[in-house]
């Protein structure tokens, strides 16, 4: 077990809830965000090649099953609670409900702010359950790595060239998102495509922790 991450995920949270609460105390904290996910992309990744290494092969759908475990039980209580809370507190948060409420259980937020031009500070029409854009980008990225060292296993016949192969290949996919970002690829930036942006540069702070 690795020492220190538990105080970093502390620390991590704290930057997160000052951001929301006092920005302009904090306006950098929500690059929190971002140590979370190179944490989860780090965990994951050492946890599959160790997979890799011992049986030679992964194991995706006992995988996917204990990471959908881990995260939806909480999610249906924080969803749960949400909706209870909203309708006493302020039902305008609970508008467009039960799109948002099916986009938050499938790990799809990210997706649908996407498609709808949304974006995490627009207030104008709030979604209560915006945040969870974070547990849907985790999540995808869940299904995605495990494939992509599945396809190498499968190509390489070798563990240890497979791994070299993905490595590889996430190393492309980090320097295409971070092109996008920088605005190398997509320049002039349109505000209709921020939202896709924060998607490819979380995602990227995951394959990069890879």
């Amino acid at each position: 077990k690795l020492v220190g991450i538990n105080s970093l995920r502390f620390f991590a949270i704290a930057f997160i809830v000052t951001y929301h609460l006092f920005r302009e105390f904090l306006p950098g904290g929500f690059l929190a965000v971002e140590i979370f996910f190179c944490l989860s992309g780090f965990l994951v990744t050492s946890k599959l090649i160790r997979e890799i290494k011992n049986s030679g092969k992964i194991h995706y759908d006992a995988f996917l099953r204990s990471r959908f475990e881990r995260l939806f039980p909480t999610l249906l209580a924080c969803v749960i609670f949400t909706l209870v809370l909203g309708i006493f507190a302020n039902p305008d948060v609970l508008t467009g409900a039960r799109t948002n409420t099916f986009t938050a259980l499938t790990f799809s937020t990210n997706i649908s702010e996407l498609l709808n031009g949304g974006s995490y500070e627009n207030t104008f029409l709030p979604n209560a359950f915006e945040h969870t854009w974070f547990l849907a980008l985790l999540f995808q990225f869940y299904i995605v790595l495990p494939l992509v060292f599945k396809l190498f296993l499968k190509i390489c016949n070798k563990p240890r060239a497979a791994i070299r192969s993905s490595g590889i290949v996430l190393f492309v996919a980090v320097d295409l998102m971070f092109s996008i970002k920088t605005g190398s690829i997509l320049h002039p930036l349109k505000s209709s495509v921020k939202c896709q942006i924060v998607c490819c540069v979380t995602m990227s702070s995951l394959i990069a922790s890879s």
